[in-house]
């Protein structure tokens, strides 16, 4: 048998068993050296595994990125995001929308076919984040968003814009406005995230990609893994 066809990762001279079950752990989200002290390998060599396994769904992702997502009247979900980990880090971070010692993620979901996308942001402004939105969603789509003051430019943008006030309901009675989806990949993408203290920090694009990546195959992760990793 050729020796790249036992290969899971490029450049990997661990057996294929223990390929597999690094794979696996990975899928089930464990860290890196935790997986590695299971399978019985070195905790670099079990951190050099996950990080090439992202960098295989980084460039899957990339070609994905190109595409904006959203359709005809389908909705999609805008939101923003901060974690701590900017400069100064929990210790000077504070509630709110202040950016000092985090980082501020923005995200967008559709509701039918739950394609994500996730972006860094250097701020909350109404540039930024409309500039997100133009970037990544259809302007055929309805964009559900908070009632941030950030986001009252949508509709200059040619997109059907719906608000929420969420210091009064998490759903508006009349316009149906709601982002429980986009809060909903803030939240899996904290708990997973949590795992690695902090260690999200550095590649933080695979770590997005990752993100994206596990949001859009839930329900066939193994498989969808499988498909990106046969190819070259």
């Amino acid at each position: 048998m050729n020796i790249k066809s036992k290969q899971i990762v490029p450049y990997c001279k661990l057996s294929l068993s223990k390929q597999r079950k690094l794979r696996d752990f990975f899928l089930a989200g464990s860290t890196a050296r935790g997986a590695a002290r299971v399978v019985g390998v070195n905790r670099m060599t079990g951190i050099l595994f996950f990080r090439k396994l992202r960098e295989k769904i980084a460039a899957e992702r990339i070609a994905e990125a190109q595409k904006k997502i959203g359709a005809k009247s389908d909705i999609v979900e805008v939101d923003e995001c901060y974690t701590s980990g900017g400069k100064g880090g929990r210790k000077v971070a504070r509630q709110g929308r202040g950016l000092m010692g985090k980082l501020a993620f923005a995200g967008a979901i559709e509701r039918r076919g739950r394609r994500v996308r996730i972006e860094r942001i250097k701020s909350a402004s109404r540039e930024s984040l409309t500039s997100f939105i133009a970037r990544n969603v259809r302007r055929s789509s309805i964009v559900h968003t908070d009632s941030f003051k950030s986001y009252l430019d949508v509709p200059k943008y040619g997109y059907k814009h719906c608000r929420v006030n969420h210091f009064l309901t998490f759903k508006d009675s009349k316009s149906g406005a709601c982002t429980n989806l986009i809060e909903s990949v803030w939240a899996q993408m904290r708990r997973h995230w949590n795992r690695f203290c902090g260690g999200f920090r550095n590649n933080l694009h695979l770590w997005i990609a990752e993100i994206e990546f596990r949001i859009e195959n839930s329900k066939c992760l193994p498989k969808a893994l499988k498909r990106i990793l046969r190819k070259k």
